[in-house]
């Protein structure tokens, strides 16, 4: 039965110094090999998907926290952040936080 395998990065794909140890790679090899999609799942954005990473090889990624979804070479969704509302809520942020200081 095919079966999609989501997989972090970070302690999971790749270990303590951000290295992507042989063992992780051969994995994802194998799993493909007997038919299984394999997608990265990560809170990390597309432009911390370092060349290392991406060279394994996967089905899919969904990335920023879910904010970004590729499946194959097709982008699904990308979402932004409104730069308006960013702002808003960085002067509610430092408002309260001056309110306790």
């Amino acid at each position: 039965m095919k079966k999609i395998i989501f997989m972090d990065i970070d302690r999971t794909l790749v270990n303590d110094n951000g290295v992507v140890p042989e063992s992780a790679n051969s994995a994802v090899q194998k799993a493909r090999e007997n038919g299984h999609l394999i997608f990265i799942s990560t809170g990390r954005s597309k432009a911390e998907l370092y060349e290392d990473i991406l060279d394994i090889g996967f089905d899919g990624i969904i990335d920023a926290a879910g904010a970004y979804i590729e499946v194959g070479q097709e982008v699904i969704l990308h979402e932004t952040v409104d730069l308006k509302m960013s702002s808003i809520w960085s002067i509610i942020l430092v408002s309260k936080v001056l309110i306790f200081i």
